[in-house]
């Protein structure tokens, strides 16, 4: 079974679990938690990924590392995963897992890139036109770019759109080249 199969149907088992038992916002936090210090650690991912390691001696160390820090739900998941060998999959499986979440509460996720920091007033407006397009709420990751001379570049979903100087300057000579191949015709 591949990576994306497994990472989406035990998402799916741990979002269904955390909504029967009213835990959804919980287990939410608690696998950005695992997430989050999984990437920062990579002795930790690679401790788990390792094929070497006994399960015996992995959930050991998941005892130590998150039966005080998660929520037992989550703690159990975690335990499951070790017993059937799926450990090595959690990254893949918390994405998945944040993705269901976001879809669940109708909102997207939008990394938004400038060639300077903007202010709120041009933040807004930017989130309150990408919220007409999508229909959803905006949860936007502001970064800077300084291959962008002007105006902004949002990427979600499978979408890019393009607001940037350079694109509109494109966009200007396609509609241009156009024009003068019918005008020569």
């Amino acid at each position: 079974m591949t990576d994306s199969k497994i990472a989406s149907r035990y998402a799916k088992a741990l979002i269904e679990l955390a909504k029967e038992q009213n835990l959804r916002d919980i287990v939410y936090e608690d696998m950005k938690f695992i997430y989050d210090l999984i990437l920062e650690s990579k002795e930790l991912a690679s401790y788990f990924r390792n094929p070497i390691i006994r399960p015996y001696k992995k959930n050991k160390a998941m005892v130590e590392i998150f039966q005080q820090r998660v929520n037992n739900l989550t703690f159990r998941f975690l335990d499951l995963l070790i017993k059937k060998t799926r450990e090595k999959n959690i990254v893949s499986i918390c994405e998945k897992f944040f993705e269901l979440y976001d879809v669940e509460l109708n909102r997207v996720q939008v990394e938004i890139s400038t060639a300077n920091p903007m202010n709120d007033k041009s933040k807004n407006e930017i989130e309150r036109q990408l919220h007409l397009f999508t229909g959803k709420t905006i949860q936007s990751k502001y970064k800077i770019d300084k291959k962008i001379l002007g105006g902004f570049q949002a990427k979600f979903e499978d979408y890019i759109y393009d607001a940037t100087i350079s694109q509109r300057l494109k966009s200007l000579k396609d509609e241009l080249v156009n024009d003068t191949k019918k005008v020569n015709y």
